[in-house]
C-alpha cells in the first residue's frame, strides 16, 4: 500500500468515507424513529435507497452508452 500512494487515497476517502455516509444515514434514520416520526423515518428510507439504486442504474447505463 506505501508503494501506491494513489491506492491510500482510494481507500482513506472512498472506503472510510462511505462509512461516515452510512454513519450519517444511519443517525438521521435512528433520530426518526427515536422521536417516534414513523412517517419521516419510513420515506427517508425509501427514498434514500430508492434514489441510491436508481442514480447507480443511471450510472451503469450512461457508461454502457459511453464505451
Amino acid at each position: 500500500l506505501y508503494e501506491y500512494p494513489q491506492l491510500k487515497l482510494i481507500f482513506v476517502i472512498g472506503f472510510l468515507g462511505g462509512f461516515t455516509t452510512f454513519s450519517s444515514y444511519i443517525l438521521d434514520l435512528f433520530t426518526f424513529i427515536q422521536n417516534q416520526q414513523w412517517v419521516s423515518a419510513i420515506w427517508y428510507f425509501l427514498v434514500s435507497n430508492g434514489l441510491g439504486v436508481l442514480f447507480f442504474i443511471l450510472g451503469y447505463y450512461s457508461l454502457k452508452f459511453l464505451k
